[in-house]
């Protein structure tokens, strides 16, 4: 008896707000009809950022020492490389290559470097000298050349331990005081010009080898070179694909509504 009591009421609403709910849902149904269609057939244009082109260039450093006396350890002439530390003793002269090279598809770069010996005394701070009391460079190696992407473009020189010993200590005789600390450096200022990626280069990089030096022992330390990375971008207009929800939701809430529009 209830059951049919709920059935004439709900015969009853749909009887007196017909037309209103059948508008409601028409309105309804073409709505989401449209926008199932726009999401499915009409899908939104975006803009994209592509890459192009890539290239990258880079500096490094490699040093080694010729044994001059014979030791336990090491035998004369034998050649020790990247080593940790090296003895004044055993070897007066740090031999050492500074490298320039780039990757890419395609390029040709014209390269010149000047290498020289920086000697310097101030105040150091984490590595870098805040405050330069004095200074003394001497020149090293300079070259030029033209490379092709994978070559590379390599400066040779030679640093004499005794002579930069003797240096700093003419320098501190000369001024009369040995404040501070003492930072010596081989520097390479490489000027590069060319193209690499039909892209045109004109640059100038600077690469850093610091050698610790004392009367008995030499050493180096983290060299500051170059590692950079070049990319091109272009912007490109996509079709914006729509979740799997919005897609098939959109069609299901507009056969629902149709369903019960008919119903109705």
């Amino acid at each position: 008896m209830a059951e049919i009591d709920r059935s004439l009421r709900i015969r009853s609403f749909l009887n007196d707000w017909f037309a209103v709910i059948v508008i409601a849902l028409a309105i309804a149904a073409v709505l989401s009809g449209w926008w199932a269609y726009q999401v499915n057939l009409v899908p939104d244009v975006e803009e994209e950022q592509r890459l192009t082109d890539q290239w990258s260039e880079s500096t490094s450093f490699e040093h080694s020492a010729v044994i001059e006396n014979d030791s336990l350890p090491f035998a004369a002439g034998e050649v020790v490389v990247d080593r940790p530390l090296y003895y004044t003793a055993l070897s007066q002269e740090l031999d050492g290559t500074y490298s320039y090279e780039y990757t890419a598809d395609s390029g040709n770069l014209a390269v010149r470097t000047e290498t020289f010996l920086l000697i310097r005394g101030g105040e150091l701070n984490e590595g870098n000298l805040t405050e330069t009391f004095w200074e003394v460079s001497e020149p090293l190696a300079t070259r030029q050349s033209t490379i092709s992407p994978e070559e590379s473009h390599t400066v040779a020189f030679t640093v004499d331990i005794r002579s930069v010993l003797e240096t700093i200590a003419t320098v501190e005789s000369q001024v009369d005081s040995s404040e501070g600390i003492v930072d010596v450096r081989v520097v390479s200022v490489s000027d590069v010009s060319g193209t690499a990626e039909n892209e045109e280069i004109d640059r100038t990089y600077r690469s850093e080898m610091p050698i610790v030096v004392s009367p008995s022992t030499y050493r180096v330390t983290e060299p500051q070179t170059v590692d950079e990375v070049h990319r091109s971008y272009e912007t490109v207009e996509v079709l914006a694909e729509p979740s799997p929800v919005v897609a098939y939701g959109s069609i299901v809430g507009f056969g629902l509504l149709v369903a019960l529009l008919f119903g109705v």
